[in-house]
Parts: structure tokens; sequence; C-alpha cells
């Protein structure tokens, strides 16, 4: 019995390196085994790293959550004398009520500002990243921004 088990761990050890040859990507995965339940997330960047947004105009982006999901990142507002922007996600209905200049409610809003954190968790839905510029009459904005949906 013993004889075949090593035979058995030879051929499958042998097994793995043959198949692991013929590859030139690799993938780990890290599993705790003192957790009763393990998660595999994917994560996708909703915005481009830098961008700009005119004077008088908005950057909006739709996305999509299946079940839960979490977003998270940071950005940064250059340009004016204030290098501020407005940075928001909504739904789809507050985002329609936020183009129609009405009061709306968000999962994030963070108010003029040059920079800030975003870390919030979401329940299925269709939902809108918007980066607000419509207040600034003259002055274009440079944003650099890294926000990922994690879900």
């Amino acid at each position: 019995m013993r004889s075949i088990i090593v035979i058995l761990l030879l051929l499958f050890v042998a097994l793995g390196c043959k198949l692991s040859q013929g590859s030139d990507r690799s993938t780990s995965i890290s599993i705790d085994p003192n957790s009763p339940k393990q998660l595999v997330t994917r994560s996708q960047p909703l915005t481009p790293s830098t961008f700009s947004v005119s004077a008088r105009n908005q950057f909006a982006k739709q996305f999509n959550v299946e079940g839960s999901a979490r977003v998270h990142g940071s950005f940064h507002a250059a340009g004016g004398s204030g290098n501020d922007i407005q940075v928001y996600i909504v739904d789809d209905e507050n985002y329609r009520l936020s183009e129609q200049g009405q009061a709306f409610h968000g999962y994030y809003i963070s108010g003029k500002v040059s920079s800030g954190s975003i870390d919030v968790r979401l329940t299925s839905g269709s939902y809108n990243i918007v980066f607000n510029n419509k207040f600034s009459f003259f002055t274009n904005k440079a944003i650099e921004a890294e926000i990922n949906l994690e879900q």
C-alpha cells in the first residue's frame, strides 16, 4: 500500500512539472488554512489612471455590481485656484437627479476637494462614479486616480 502511494505521489509531481513547462504565464493562489471560507475576488479599475475634466463638464462612468462589491482607492485633482473636484458614487436614480440639478443621495460624496480616498461597499445594482467639474466656469481639472471595483 505504501509503495502505491509513493508511486502516485511521484506521478503527480512529474505531471505537475510537465504541465508547468508548457506555459509562460503563472498564477499563484494564497490560501489561509485557518480561514473557514475562501473568497476569490476580481479587481478592475473604474477610471483611467490620469484624465482631464473640462470646465463646466464631468466625467461619469456607469458600472454594475453583482452580489456585493467594494469600491476603493484615491484621487487627486489639479487645476484652477482651488485644485478641486467633486466626486460621488450614486445609483442610476440619483445620477438622474444630479443631472437635473436636484438634490440626490450618494454612497460616496466628497464635496469640493483636491484629493480624497474612497472605500465603499455596494450591493447588487447599477451605479455611477462621477468626477464633477460643472462648478468651474473656466478651468479644466487634471485628475490622477486609482479607483478599483472588487467583486
